[in-house]
């Protein structure tokens, strides 16, 4: 019965099937006596996925060897004896498979799990035709898994949602994505599952459908406009996770019902767009059109969100034959790109493998860059287009332009704007990176950046720096005095108090040497406002709310001046900056120390145009402070 359907869809698809009715033969043969969990023969399970490969639009050759994936490593059948048989083509994309093991189940380690998914993009990038064939052994693998123990099937349907589902959707899979993402949630979660789905067959979505697919059908007769219409309801894991997102129930979701609209051309497209706005009331603020700008997999339709009947909101998506047929089963995903032209994020995964990754942040990047984390599109200043994971600062942008302009950068523009360097980008800002010499990049950059090579190479300097340094230097441990400080410690932090004068009062005399001592009256912890009475050879620091500091405040005000917390390793930078007086200058000054580690604390205009700032900053970074300051739009100088 498999057999025949393959036949029947593969004459269909102007298949060679007498070439497949061969393989499957050949397979059933080397398969003979072998039989899944479900206690069917071996050999059907092939056929199965090389049903699906051809619903894919795979080639006979492809087809070809999914009816053999697995009996290089499951019988006694060779890759040469395969591509003597059916030729080198077929041989390449079976010995692919073969070297493939895509995440397998059994993978328990961060390792293993790392290994094979290099393999799998290294075959990806080699040819993609391997990969189109592994994705439909692991759906067909979903259609029969009830046959397996629960917790295999669930460590199944976790590694499916987050690898082999979003690979799906890289390569433009959209039907083959669907059908894993669900089938996958099915296993990896099952009550939350059902769930899911009586609450969504409650709302009888199909019904509804229905009713707006008449009255479209209706509205687009009317205007001479032929086209075909169907209705789809949003599938449940795509559901599930959209609502966690937006923290809403999943019938409150703009999208969960949705009718698709197929038409001859582009023209006719926008034709029926601004028919569907005449007859529901759009949300412009949903409006997408991704004919003009595609998706980065590829992906083009038009979108809109409408209030359609019953007062029920309602998506609309509108394409050509040619776009559905992409969306749905990638027709171009393993045909268009040759080795050595392969789509940047196959680049960027790639390239990974020569850099200082460990096995998890491989795999954490890996997940990253196939859509645990949702991409935005940012520009140079040229106007070429950088991919980066949501939440991504000008750092990332950096290091995804060149290592070596992450390396050197001191500074960012955002839109003609200077900005700190851990502002988080969003979706078509213009990214202008500052450069100058520097010694690398800075360790506190670690906590702000999200793309895997930022953190890669940040992560080995910061390594090699720490390295060299503890060489040369004794042991951490080993206790200093620090003259004029008091050091308190909380959990892991170090913090110190260091008294700065203020810019009117610069004759304070003998203030760097003039040890600080936390008064007892109040005992300000680390990271609380602060201020310093100056009493007899000493500082005391107080919190401002404490009734003694402010006796002698109002009784002595000569004593009073600034005491700041820092951190351990850091100092207080006191910088004259001159520049040109404009709205915003303080901000950007404090966007500027802080993509060097530091905090801008205190400021004083001392002319239209002097301003003199206090700041907190990492020691080895004061040279990078004065750079980055000299970069603020209007500053001619800082010292």
């Amino acid at each position: 019965e498999a057999l025949d359907r393959l036949t029947a869809i593969a004459s269909e698809r102007g298949i060679d099937v007498e070439a497949c009715v061969h393989a499957a033969a050949w397979a059933a043969n080397r398969h003979a006596g072998q039989r899944r969990k479900s206690g069917e023969p071996y050999v059907t399970h092939c056929i199965e996925v090389a049903i699906l490969v051809t619903d894919m639009g795979g080639s006979t050759p492809m087809v070809q060897a999914a009816l053999l994936h697995d009996t290089v490593e499951d019988t006694d059948a060779t890759v040469p004896a395969i591509a003597a048989t059916f030729g080198p083509d077929v041989a390449r994309i079976v010995d692919g498979c073969t070297k493939v093991a895509v995440v397998h189940p059994d993978a328990g380690t961060a390792q293993r799990q790392a290994a094979n998914l290099r393999k799998l993009f290294i075959s990806l990038a080699a040819d993609p035709r391997v990969v189109l064939v592994k994705l439909c052994d692991r759906l067909h693998n979903l259609r029969t898994i009830w046959a397996l123990p629960p917790e295999k099937a669930r460590r199944i349907g976790e590694e499916t949602l987050a690898v082999h589902a979003p690979l799906a959707h890289r390569m433009g899979l959209g039907a083959l994505k669907a059908e894993l993402e669900d089938r996958a949630y099915a296993v990896a979660a099952p009550e939350e599952h059902a769930r899911m789905a009586a609450s969504i067959a409650d709302l009888e979505p199909h019904e509804k459908l229905q009713y707006a697919r008449t009255l479209l059908a209706e509205h687009l007769q009317v205007r001479d406009i032929e086209c075909s219409i169907s209705g789809r309801v949003k599938h449940l894991w795509s559901a599930h996770r959209k609502s966690v997102r937006l923290n809403t129930d999943p019938a409150h979701l703009p999208d969960l019902l949705g009718l698709r609209v197929i038409c001859p051309d582009e023209d006719t497209c926008y034709e029926v767009l601004g028919a569907v706005h005449d007859l529901w009331e759009p949300d412009l603020s949903r409006l997408r059109d991704y004919i003009n700008r595609p998706k980065p997999n590829g992906y083009q339709s038009l979108h809109t969100t409408v209030t359609g009947p019953d007062g029920r909101r309602l998506e609309v998506q509108v394409r050509t034959q040619a776009m559905h047929d992409a969306a749905e089963h990638g027709s171009a995903a393993h045909h268009a790109y040759k080795h050595g032209n392969e789509p940047a994020w196959v680049n960027r995964l790639l390239t990974w493998a020569d850099e200082e990754l460990t096995d998890e942040e491989y795999l954490e990047g890996v997940h990253d860059e196939l859509g645990a984390r949702k991409q935005i599109l940012t520009l140079t200043p040229r106007g070429a287009v950088i991919e980066l994971p949501e939440g991504s600062c000008p750092v990332d942008f950096a290091y995804a332009v060149h290592s070596e302009i992450g390396d050197r950068c001191v500074g960012a523009k955002v839109d003609g704007r200077m900005v700190a360097l851990d502002t988080p980008l969003s979706n078509g800002q213009r990214v202008e990176i500052l450069t100058g010499q520097r010694n690398g990049p800075a360790a506190e950059w670690l906590d702000w950046v999200r793309t895997t090579k930022a953190r890669s190479r940040i992560r080995a300097h910061v390594n090699r720096h720490q390295d060299q340094h503890q060489s040369k230097t004794p042991d951490k441990d080993e206790p200093r005095e620090d003259v004029g400080r008091s050091r308190t410690t909380r959990k892991t932090t170090t913090y110190t108090t260091t008294a700065t004068s203020d810019a009117r009062t610069p004759s304070t005399p003998g203030l760097d040497n003039v040890p600080l001592r936390i008064a007892g009256c109040c005992n300000p912890r680390p990271g609380e406002r602060v201020a310093g009475i100056v009493g007899r050879g000493e500082i005391r620091v107080h919190r401002p709310d404490c009734d003694d500091f402010t006796r002698v405040a109002i009784t002595d005000p000569g004593r009073h001046l600034p005491v700041h917390w820092i951190r351990d390793g850091h100092s207080l930078e006191s910088i004259i900056v001159e520049a040109a007086p404009r709205p915003g200058l303080l901000a950007d000054l404090a966007a500027a120390a802080r993509s060097v580690g530091g905090t801008l604390l205190t400021s004083t205009s001392e002319d239209i145009d002097r301003v003199a700032i206090v700041v907190d900053t990492p020691r080895t970074r004061r040279r990078d402070l004065r750079t980055s300051l000299r970069l603020v739009e209007g500053v001619h100088a800082a010292h």
